[in-house]
């Protein structure tokens, strides 16, 4: 199937400290739902207590391991491509989205702080480059340049196992 872009905004939902992943993740899913047959939505809820049951798949404070993210293949009805900060390009993203439908980013970088991480979900792309719902406090809806992500050292993309 292919999609058209841009696809109707995700439901923005903003993520308790550490749980970026799962909120991200939730919007996705129930986003996916809407356009993919036979997708269902799972709530953040939903994702979290099925990853707890998995050891070593989320850290002391709620956040996904990097194993956690690695499981929402087998939970989360997700399929997972290893990408390289290059890859992420609006064009690059146009074509995923219209084989795949929505997007799930996750990606670690560097800072000042040492090591982070943080999940995003793409569905379109516009003027000012990816359209993403951010579940950062704060963000929600909002457009970011792909050359936003040059800094990540790992990036994961998600995409629905049916689409």
């Amino acid at each position: 199937m292919t999609y058209r872009l841009p696809l109707a905004p995700p439901p923005e939902i903003t993520q308790e400290p550490h749980q970026c992943w799962s909120a991200a993740y939730e919007s996705w899913s129930r986003a996916t739902a809407q356009v993919v047959t036979g997708a269902t939505a799972i709530t953040e809820e939903q994702i979290e207590s099925s990853m707890a049951t998995y050891p070593g798949a989320l850290s002391g404070d709620g956040g996904a391991t990097m194993t956690g993210i690695g499981l929402l293949q087998r939970v989360g009805n997700m399929r997972l491509e290893g990408l390289r900060a290059a890859d992420i390009t609006e064009d690059f993203a146009e074509r995923k989205m219209r084989a795949s439908s929505y997007l799930y980013l996750v990606y670690y970088a560097h800072s000042r702080d040492g090591l982070f991480s943080h999940a995003v979900v793409i569905y379109g792309i516009d003027h000012q480059g990816l359209m993403i719902m951010d579940p950062g406090d704060g963000r929600g809806l909002m457009s970011r340049p792909a050359r936003y992500y040059q800094n990540a050292i790992v990036m994961l993309l998600g995409t629905h196992v049916l689409a």
